[in-house]
Parts: structure tokens; C-alpha cells; sequence
């Protein structure tokens, strides 16, 4: 939870000051080993650690190192060593951590395994630009970029009306959203893979070369110029993510289907699901980590002290709202853990709907929905469509022992959480549903951030 806070992760460093830092690793031959070109300066994310290490070296016995870097490298290749090996992973890492009860399949694990994520051991942009030419045109983009330009409008609209927010803090705020950069579907630039020899009887092999090939190229990114193009999705993958760095959000093609997004339902469908992620993404720019950042991706603090006690307080009501849930029973949830995202999915639902609420007035009374009284789809208004859709995104399937496993260590609420939590607060639902207050869906206490 520290390592929230980005200044904690910012600790450059010499090559040279890490002999003194950590005496017992030799990073001289460690470097030369990694085949990385030279340098004279690092970012350390946890200097402790490097300490404990260190420290850790000195007084752990030869055999225990042995045998712990020998389970990791097993760890690590039991998916794709003989079956024996898979079956002893899943059942330590599926079963005994997670309560799983069998394997996915194997065509499941195999399409994993192709199309993976970048630096994983994966081909996944040669997956990714199969899916792009099948499944995501022009139509797509277009509608991805009407959601976004939405979002962006209602974000502004809230910075420009927040109470608690100085005029000084809230022009800078406004000034990092105008220069928000985004990137819908995937790369311009695919990766280029024909220096990896793939052959159809080493899957171990195939997995480590494409991982030594990855490392390779990321290790080549020391002393160059930021790539602002890089994507850190594949585009068949349906997630998406903000970068504080970069300030820009990003939308893989694969996150334009149901139930995020279908192109055939209407604006409160969508705006409830795809726009509601949309708006989490976007306040990540401006919560208790994404705001150490300016428009350019430099960490430098722009808020005044009156602005982040201000920020502090109400996201101290979020932390505690939280905290009273349970993932199961006996697992309360930590609402300190969870507080960054909790915080952007309330401030992602409120944005959308708002948005949504701006889209639909414009399309005027003769272009159903329209705005005032709208007419009902399936039996249900706009207003309740969007929050039913926003209900569904979050439906899940998992163990009581996975949900007690995640209430450890998951910066995410489980979906119940992700769900009701928000909804508890949302004034909007409450009159979308008719919700008398102090009823569990409409409780007393509520808590509003943005």
C-alpha cells in the first residue's frame, strides 16, 4: 500500500552506490550477465529490498539458495514442461492457494499460452493483429472515440464544480485532462518476431526464447528516448489501463464487446459499461498516485496542502465503506488496499452517467431515447439500464477461498463490492430505482471523492 505513493518507488542511484547498498551482490557481473548495453545510473523501486537480500546472502545457508532457485525455475516452466509438472503447479498455485477444483482446458491453456500479454511467454501481437483485422474497423474506432470524447467532456465538468478543489489546483487538473493522450484498439507498430526460432516439438524452449527475446528488447530501451507508442496490452485483450508517465489512457479492441460494449444496444448499455471503465481510467490521472504526476508524465507534486488534506478526508470515508465489507465470511475486505480503484470506479460510474446524460440531451426529443421522459427498453429506462449494465460487468464466478485469497492481497474489490459499493453512493440510482433511504441500497452514510 506504501508503494501507492510514486515518490516512494523514486530512488535513483548510481551503479556504483549499489555496492554500498547491497555489498554482497556482485551487479558488475549481474549486468554483464544480462547482456543489457552500459549505464551508470538506476531507479530503484524498494532499495530495502536489495538491502534484505543482500543481508540475506550472508546468512542463509548455500544449500537453501540452491534449492529455492531451483523451484523457481521449475515454478516458472511447469506450464509448459511434461504433464506431471503442470498438474503439481495447478495444484498448488489452483487448488491449494485458489480452491480451484480441475484445469482449464487444454485448448484454454494453449490459447493463453499464444496469446499472452507483452513480456509474457507469448506471441500475443501476432494474435493481436488477426484480431484487429477481423474484429475491430473504423466503425469501432469511431465509437470508442465518441465514449471517450464524452468521458472527457463530464471529467471536466466535475474538476470545474468540485468545492473542495482550489481554483490554483483545479486549473492545473484541467489543463492535465486537455492534454490526456489516448490509444483505442492496438499498436501502430507490431513487434517483430523473426528473430525467435519457434520449433514445433521444444514448447519449454519456444517459451524461454520468446521470454529471452522480450527481455532482450526491453533491456535495449536503456538510454533511449521514451516510446510513446508502446502499448503494454495486446489488442485482443479486454482490460484497460491509464499511464501516469504517459497520460494516456488506453483501450485494447477487445475490451469493444459484450458486456462492456455491443454496438448494437443502446447508449445507456454502453455508457454503463465500456463508459463507466472509460471514466475509472481517466481519474486515475488525478487520485492519490496518478496526481503526483503532471500533464507530461513528470512526478511533481501540483496540488496544495489544502487540497490534498481535502482529498485525503473524503478518500478516508471510501477506505472505511469498504473496510465494513466482507469478500466472505470471515474475510473482511481492507479498505485501504482497495481504496485507489474503489475510488476510480465511483468517480467512472458518476462520470458516465453524466456523460450519458449530456449524449442523450443532444440527440434531441426526435431521436429515441430523447431527453425528459424517455421511453423504456425491455421495461426499463435509460437511467436503469445504464446502472443494470454496470451491475452486469462486474457478474463473477470464483471460490469462497479464492474470494478469502484476494481480500489479502487484491487492490480490487471483489465484483459484488465493485457493484453494490458504487451504487450505495450514487444518488442517481437511488432515484433510477426508487430506493428509500436507509435501505441497504440507499444507506444513510454515503461517500462522494469526485
Amino acid at each position: 500500500m506504501a508503494f501507492r505513493d510514486p515518490r516512494r518507488r523514486d530512488n535513483p542511484t548510481t551503479v556504483a552506490e549499489l555496492t554500498q547498498l547491497a555489498p554482497n551482490i556482485d551487479f558488475a557481473i549481474f549486468f554483464r550477465g544480462t547482456g543489457a548495453p552500459a549505464f551508470t545510473r538506476v531507479n530503484l523501486l524498494n532499495p530495502q529490498y536489495l538491502r534484505d537480500i543482500s543481508t540475506a546472502l550472508d546468512t542463509l545457508p548455500l544449500a537453501a539458495w540452491k534449492a529455492y532457485m531451483k523451484w523457481r525455475v521449475l515454478d516458472a516452466l511447469a506450464p509448459v514442461l511434461a504433464s506431471r509438472f503442470e498438474r503439481e503447479a495447478f495444484r498448488f498455485n489452483g487448488t491449494v492457494l485458489s480452491g480451484q477444483k480441475e484445469m482449464r482446458p487444454r485448448w484454454m491453456r494453449c490459447n493463453d499460452a499464444v496469446a499472452g500479454q507483452p513480456g509474457a511467454d507469448a506471441l500475443g501481437e501476432i494474435v493481436g493483429q488477426i484480431f484487429i483485422q477481423q474484429r475491430f474497423g473504423a466503425d469501432a474506432r469511431a465509437r470508442m472515440n465518441e465514449l471517450i470524447a464524452a468521458l472527457q467532456h463530464s471529467l471536466e465538468r466535475t474538476l470545474g464544480g468540485l468545492e473542495w478543489m482550489s481554483p490554483a489546483t483545479r486549473a492545473r487538473a484541467l489543463e492535465k485532462l486537455a492534454a490526456l493522450n489516448r490509444k483505442i484498439g492496438g499498436t501502430e507498430k507490431w513487434r517483430d518476431f523473426s528473430a525467435v526460432s519457434i520449433k514445433r516439438d521444444d514448447y519449454a524452449g519456444n517459451s524461454m526464447r520468446i521470454a529471452a527475446n522480450d527481455t532482450q528488447r526491453q533491456l535495449h530501451w536503456i538510454g533511449q528516448p521514451v516510446d510513446r507508442g508502446l502499448w503494454l496490452m495486446t489488442p485482443q485483450t479486454v482490460n484497460a489501463y491509464y499511464s501516469p508517465q504517459l497520460n494516456e489512457i488506453v483501450f485494447p479492441a477487445g475490451i469493444l464487446q459484450p458486456p462492456f460494449f455491443d454496438a448494437t444496444k443502446d447508449d445507456a448499455v454502453n455508457f454503463g459499461g465500456a463508459g463507466a471503465v472509460i471514466g475509472h481510467e481517466m481519474s486515475h490521472g488525478f487520485d492519490d498516485s496518478g496526481r503526483r504526476f503532471d500533464p507530461k508524465g513528470n512526478l511533481t507534486d501540483w496540488w496544495t496542502p489544502a487540497d490534498d488534506a481535502a482529498f485525503r478526508q473524503r478518500a478516508s470515508c471510501v477506505a472505511s465503506q469498504y473496510g465494513g465489507y466482507s469478500a466472505i465470511e470471515g474475510a473482511t475486505l481492507n479498505g485501504n488496499l482497495t481504496l485507489g480503484e474503489n475510488v476510480a470506479d465511483n468517480a467512472g460510474l458518476r462520470i458516465a452517467y453524466y456523460a450519458l446524460m449530456e449524449v442523450l440531451a443532444a440527440k434531441g426529443p426526435s431521436t429515441p431515447p430523447g431527453p425528459g421522459p424517455q421511453p423504456e427498453i425491455d421495461g426499463f429506462t435509460p437511467d436503469q439500464r445504464f446502472f443494470i449494465a454496470w451491475a452486469q460487468v462486474w457478474c463473477e464466478n470464483a471460490t469462497d477461498q479464492d474470494f478469502r485469497r484476494r481480500a489479502q492481497e487484491d487492490v480490487h474489490a471483489p465484483g459484488r463490492w465493485r457493484a453494490n459499493g458504487v451504487l450505495q453512493n450514487s444518488e442517481e440510482f437511488r432515484k433510477a430505482f426508487g430506493c428509500r433511504a436507509g435501505t441497504p441500497m440507499a444507506p444513510v452514510n454515503t461517500c462522494r471523492v469526485w
